[in-house]
């Protein structure tokens, strides 16, 4: 959980917005209980390191079922973001991330690809933008927002 390395976040009250994925089935049951932003890091074998690419896609297959069948991915303009911490180590690291938009959404592409290069600096950017929030000021700030994938 990428939150609790940060100590404006672990040292305030924003901490107990930080919640355990056993959470996200109560979070997701009703359009008013879901939050506006869910970041969701799998654990080491979920997220491929440890374990099988199979029991990864299982893993994402599930997580991916119960937000598609709730009811603020039908009812809000929703936005699934999937992406990689890393590739095979060849040169360029290139990472797969992709983008689905609710049936809400009508602004995300189906299959929109682009020639860019992008970085986890301009995904982050993105969100913050999305969400309306400043950025955090470090190498996200100055990145430009994926919007030829993700327009708003």
């Amino acid at each position: 959980d990428p939150f609790v390395y940060f100590n404006n976040i672990r040292t305030t009250s924003l901490c107990g917005r930080v919640v355990p994925y056993s959470q996200l089935t109560t979070d997701l049951a009703t359009n008013a209980t879901t939050p506006r932003f869910v970041f969701v890091t799998p654990n080491i074998c979920h997220d491929m390191h440890d374990c099988s690419i199979a029991t990864g896609d299982k893993w994402l297959g599930g997580f991916a079922s119960k937000v598609m069948n709730s009811p603020a991915w039908t009812a809000r303009r929703s936005l699934f973001i999937v992406t990689f911490d890393e590739d095979n180590g060849s040169y360029g690291n290139r990472i797969v991330t992709f983008a689905i938009g609710s049936p809400v959404r009508r602004s995300v592409a189906a299959g929109k690809r682009t020639s860019t290069a992008y970085n986890h600096y301009n995904l982050l950017r993105t969100i913050e933008y999305y969400l309306g929030v400043p950025t955090l000021g470090r190498k996200d700030s100055g990145r430009a927002v994926m919007t030829s994938v993700i327009p708003k």
